[in-house]
């Protein structure tokens, strides 16, 4: 984001009404939708990506998608249904994960109470492959974080 950038953004939220910060976008500068695709396609990327769909990782992640539940997502598979499927589908899944060209579904958009009963939110529920990849992503993304800030201070730690 560009100093500018910066710089409207501040305008537009000191001028956006009170108590209604929290969910606004201005356009260009919120949540993108476009796929996420390779830029930065070097020997790091590869390596971050081959850790992503490493056997390991995908197990330990589908057992926090299993221990987490959740509601099915567009698609309507559950939780349970989720390892039969990995079985089929799991060559075509990392694959698409190391060439860049996996495609996330769409969220199941559900409405859902606010607490204390006044009114009602949106709550977007992605499959549960989704949040399998997803949960791979965070989990090599969050030590690959800590290992290049750890190294900046002198200590060198890989944990996730």
């Amino acid at each position: 984001m560009t100093s500018g950038d910066a710089e409207r953004r501040t305008e537009k939220l000191e001028t956006h009404p009170e108590g209604s910060r929290r969910n606004w976008r201005e356009e260009g500068l919120g949540a993108s939708r476009v796929t996420a695709r390779r830029e930065h396609s070097g020997p790091e990327t590869e390596q971050l990506m081959e850790a992503v769909v490493e056997r390991e990782n995908m197990w330990l992640a589908l057992k926090q998608v299993e221990r987490n539940r959740g509601a099915a997502g567009v698609d309507k598979m559950t939780v349970e249904q989720l390892r039969a499927y990995l079985r089929e589908h799991w060559p075509g899944i990392k694959a698409g994960l190391l060439a860049g060209d996996y495609q996330p579904s769409p969220v199941l958009k559900v409405e859902i109470p606010k607490p204390g009963g006044q009114g009602m939110r949106m709550l977007g529920i992605p499959t549960v492959v989704d949040r399998l990849t997803a949960n791979m992503c965070v989990k090599v993304g969050a030590g690959w974080w800590t290992s290049t800030w750890r190294s900046s201070s002198t200590e060198l730690t890989m944990t996730y």
